[in-house]
């Protein structure tokens, strides 16, 4: 009996981690529905902190046809539809940049704050 328990509540909390959703012809998990993400939408030109980590990171894109690819410090590059908010992924503590290449529109900053175990030590790294 205990197991079954065991196995039911365990059942209960992965459930969680497979919300699926569509992007693109990808299924992933939507961080919409996880409430322990910050969460920020930027647009060009905008700085923002995240106070909590993973940051779920939006993005207005630039107007124009087509896809244009983000760019930028400690971000993997990756298309998007032109004129669209748009999820960029889950950031961790560190800074990060954002560009639509070959656009003239100004850089994006981000800082997630490293979570410091509780004990208010942001300094301690991963």
């Amino acid at each position: 009996m205990k197991r079954l328990l065991v196995l039911v509540v365990m059942s209960m909390l992965l459930g969680g981690c497979v919300l699926p959703t569509e992007k693109g012809n990808v299924k992933e998990a939507d961080p919409d529905n996880r409430n322990h993400f910050d969460k920020v939408t930027l647009r060009p030109g905008d700085s923002a902190i995240c106070m909590e980590e993973p940051c779920a990171v939006y993005f207005v894109m630039p107007s124009g046809d087509g896809e244009l690819t983000i760019k930028g410090n400690n971000v993997y590059p990756e298309a998007f539809p032109a004129g669209q908010t748009v999820f960029l992924g889950s950031y961790w503590g560190g800074s990060y940049t954002f560009h639509a290449e070959g656009t003239e529109t100004p850089v994006s900053y981000l800082t997630v704050i490293r979570s410091g175990g509780g004990d208010g030590d942001f300094s301690s790294g991963r």
